[in-house]
């Protein structure tokens, strides 16, 4: 396309990848390529030159262009192209990836914060059983804040000593199958024991 108002209209529909003269009469590669940028989008964009110089082509790349490709090497047009629309491809996944795990945690510190539950994680650090995860509800059911239930001893120094075996064993459940449900005693800030359901 060798006009500005053309190369704009052809963005409109589905484009794949840009393919692009470095100069034409009306119209020029770069010109063309920080169009494309400006508008937002992640196109591939590669520079076809009969004459292009390593300064201009450094330039060409610093701008966002895929690749550039002198007229007489062809031959590696279609490596090029597959390299372009393979990055392209990985690029999208990765932000589609980062999108998706930005929206897992929204809807996970959603499903914290209106739980009637105590949420929490643990994870295993040596001969330790160690939280690294707690939701708010820790305050009303046994008194303490959620950094005061994140510290390292702070599971097993609130466990009756009369249930630590079963409550260590109902975890170790969790970890081998995925799911344990255990009965035990946890202390509370106040010095009383309470009885807690763990699923």
């Amino acid at each position: 396309m060798e006009t500005k108002a053309a190369f704009l209209g052809s963005l409109n529909d589905k484009v794949d990848l840009v393919l692009s003269d470095y100069a034409m009469p009306e119209f020029d590669g770069m010109s063309a390529l920080e169009l494309l940028k400006k508008n937002g989008l992640e196109i591939p964009f590669i520079i076809v030159s009969g004459s292009i110089g390593e300064d201009i082509a450094v330039e060409a790349m610093r701008q966002g262009a895929a690749d550039y490709l002198l007229k007489d090497r062809l031959a590696r047009l279609g490596p090029a192209v597959h390299q372009a629309l393979e990055k392209t491809r990985l690029r999208k996944e990765r932000h589609q990836a980062q999108v998706d795990l930005r929206a897992t945690h929204a809807q996970l510190r959603q499903f914290l914060e209106h739980s009637p539950a105590v949420l929490y994680a643990l994870k295993v650090e040596g001969q330790n059983v160690v939280p690294y995860l707690v939701n708010e509800n820790i305050i009303e059911l046994l008194g303490f804040t959620v950094p005061e239930a994140l510290q390292s001893e702070w599971w097993m120094g609130r466990l009756h000593p009369e249930d630590r075996d079963r409550a260590v064993a109902g975890i170790a459940k969790t970890f081998s199958q995925g799911t344990s449900h255990t009965e035990y005693r946890l202390r509370h800030k106040d010095g009383n024991y309470l009885w807690v359901e763990d699923k």
